[in-house]
């Protein structure tokens, strides 16, 4: 027996009905109190319909589970596990978990810590000397926190440097040469300073629980943890996973399943490489919350919050952030093929569980990360009884009754009806219909407003001093040391001379501190999105990946009623969009614009494709028309 594990009933087993009597009747009162689940009933139908519609689209291949304590509320699984096979995702499929494994790292050292075995004032040195004068100042603790300050780092990189970029390999690698791949440790700030994720933080992490454990992580983690927690599913490497369970991993998202290139799980120690069914994630999380794998202070280290990270807090390999108005520990992790996120509300016994094995390609891996937060908010919507939205799925029958050429700011298009859709083609030479929401220009009479066109308009003219001092620290460091600049020219090339920027988007409630700005120069269009902390300060510069001026110019509208278009954006790389009749009239939508179609009389007749031989030029600015927001 492991010293340190709670007490077990005979044979071994943790029974997961058990637990401290007291403890028991606490939540018990809690969950009579919770704003969570007030309706299960009702929630597992909003989740039902949710989940399908994204299943209809294409959008969702995976698992999902939402319990309450021991009641599984929901839980039902999508797509394929083999596209090729058409053998479908079951409830007992196992998945790749990426980054959630980073949880069950952070339990094996706080096994070892309670056995007396570490201590999280150790420093890294003790283990692994070769890593330089860096490796005194970090402890067990910083590791766990991610406040380690270590620049390099796995399949990440820090200083905008894709030289740097370290991937997984298809061949295994030791777990010591992956410590001392990179040499010496070089820090980006002193630890403990501040939060900055970091797989190698994990990576160290695993090896150390392999130095002193003297197995491997696998061996590890299912006598300590996987075995007495009866959680047979679980296992670190695809090698130890049950092969006729686990889902194969898609990319493509949506339309498209390939496999891609394997990654060896070896690459990937401590910081992911873990296996699961969303059944057993979901038992791991409330064995966890219910005290029966650590003792009561071991439990209240692991998981309070240590380190903040802007709104949220990073404890020992889970998140901490208030959400829908109670406190959710919880991990993502994605990787090339899968995706997911398990978390629970602590005080309300309440559990999610989100497993898929369908992704974008490596290059276009954020888009994924964004779309499952987006399903992530969508279910804590339902969970909390609030409003939320899916993508529309066609009534039968419905027949919309657009047809014929019209207009949206000058730019012609020409809608072709039939079989329950309406094909819509641009007339040469105006823009893809996908990029009409890129024209808009929306303004918001907010300071944080101004502050972000100001840099939007330093970075069309690549003026990074003006950038710099409106940004948070770390960015301003990377400014001050012409990394971002050497990124930002390697992405956008030669773009030529400045000529217009407008607004495109502004702050939702999925992203309540970013806006979107297309920079229009000579040469290139370019969509960036600009993220701010609570002070408003920059914390993020992206490129908008769904932004284009070469959208397809023929989109397919489904008829969801009679009056009501839409176009799955998603499928094509951009945001959804719908055309809606209104008062009589027909309205293009998309987020927070709402553009009338204008009728007009054709100037020429559609050529053998349907497609018109002449059409407007439209003017080459910043903007459609302005929609001013009071923030």
């Amino acid at each position: 027996m492991v010293r340190g594990f709670c007490p077990r009933p005979p044979g071994g087993m943790v029974t997961l009905g058990s637990g401290n009597a007291a403890a028991n009747r606490q939540r018990g009162q809690r969950r009579a109190e919770s704003h969570l689940l007030a309706d299960p009933s009702r929630a597992a139908n909003e989740l039902r319909s949710l989940l399908h519609a994204l299943a209809f689209y294409g959008r969702f291949s995976g698992t999902v589970l939402v319990a309450r304590g021991d009641t599984v509320v929901y839980e039902e699984s999508f797509g394929f596990s083999s596209w090729e096979q058409k053998k479908h995702n079951t409830n007992a499929s196992v998945y790749h978990l990426g980054s959630i494994a980073k949880g069950f790292t952070a339990a094996g050292i706080m096994r070892l810590i309670e056995g007396g075995e570490l201590r999280l004032d150790q420093p890294l040195s003790q283990f692994f000397p070769r890593l330089g004068p860096a490796a005194r100042a970090i402890t067990l603790h910083h590791l766990l926190t991610m406040s380690s300050g270590i620049r390099q780092d796995l399949a990440r990189t820090k200083n905008y440097d894709r030289n740097e970029l370290v991937l997984p390999q298809a061949t295994p690698i030791a777990a010591e040469d992956l410590v001392h791949r990179w040499g010496e440790l070089k820090l980006f700030f002193r630890p403990g300073r501040r939060f900055d994720y970091s797989n190698l933080n994990y990576a160290l992490l695993a090896a150390i629980i392999e130095q002193v454990s003297g197995v491997d992580l696998h061996t590890y983690l299912q006598r300590s943890l996987f075995t007495p927690l009866d959680l047979p599913s679980l296992a670190f490497g695809r090698e130890n996973a049950d092969s006729e369970r686990v889902a194969t991993g898609y990319v493509g998202l949506p339309q498209r399943h390939v496999v891609p290139e394997p990654w060896h799980d070896s690459w990937l120690l401590g910081a992911g490489g873990v296996y699961a069914s969303a059944r057993d994630l979901y038992r791991w999380m409330r064995a966890l919350n219910e005290g029966l794998v650590f003792g009561p202070t071991a439990t209240e280290t692991l998981l309070r919050p240590h380190q903040r990270d802007g709104r949220r807090h990073y404890a020992y390999g889970w998140f901490v952030e208030e959400r829908t108005g109670g406190t959710y520990r919880y991990h993502e992790g994605g990787t090339v093929g899968y995706i997911g996120e398990a978390g629970f509300f602590a005080e309300e016994n309440v559990y999610l569980v989100l497993l898929s094995n369908h992704t974008h390609e490596l290059e276009r891996i954020a888009q994924t990360v964004v779309h499952m937060q987006g399903i992530a908010r969508q279910i804590h919507a339902i969970l909390a009884g609030r409003p939320h939205h899916a993508p529309p799925v066609p009534a039968p029958g419905a027949q919309a009754s657009l047809a014929g050429p019209f207009a949206i700011g000058g730019a012609r298009y020409r809608a072709l009806p039939g079989g329950g859709a309406v094909q819509i083609v641009a007339e040469d030479p105006s823009p893809s219909l996908m990029d009409v929401p890129f024209r808009q220009d929306l303004v918001e009479e907010s300071r944080r407003f101004r502050r972000a066109r100001a840099v939007a308009r330093a970075l069309a003219k690549d003026r990074f001093g003006l950038v710099l001092w409106r940004s948070e620290l770390a960015l301003a460091i990377a400014i001050a040391a012409r990394l971002v600049a050497k990124a930002w020219q390697a992405l956008t090339g030669d773009k030529g001379a400045p000529v217009s920027l407008n607004c495109y988007r502004l702050p939702s409630p999925e992203r309540p501190r970013t806006y979107g700005f297309r920079l229009v120069h000579a040469n290139r269009e370019i969509g960036v999105l600009l993220t701010f902390n609570r002070w408003g300060r920059v914390r993020g510069i992206h490129l908008d990946p769904s932004f284009s001026f070469q959208g397809p110019r023929e989109v397919l509208a489904r008829a969801i009623a009679d009056d009501h278009l839409f176009i799955d954006g998603f499928a094509l790389g951009y945001p959804d969009l719908h055309i809606r009749r209104d008062r009589g009239r027909w309205v293009f939508k998309a987020g927070l614009a709402e553009l009338p179609l204008d009728e007009v009389q054709p100037e020429s007749l559609p050529d053998q494709r349907g497609r018109p031989t002449v059409g407007r030029d439209p003017p080459r600015t910043a903007g459609i028309g302005r929609r001013v927001t009071e923030r």
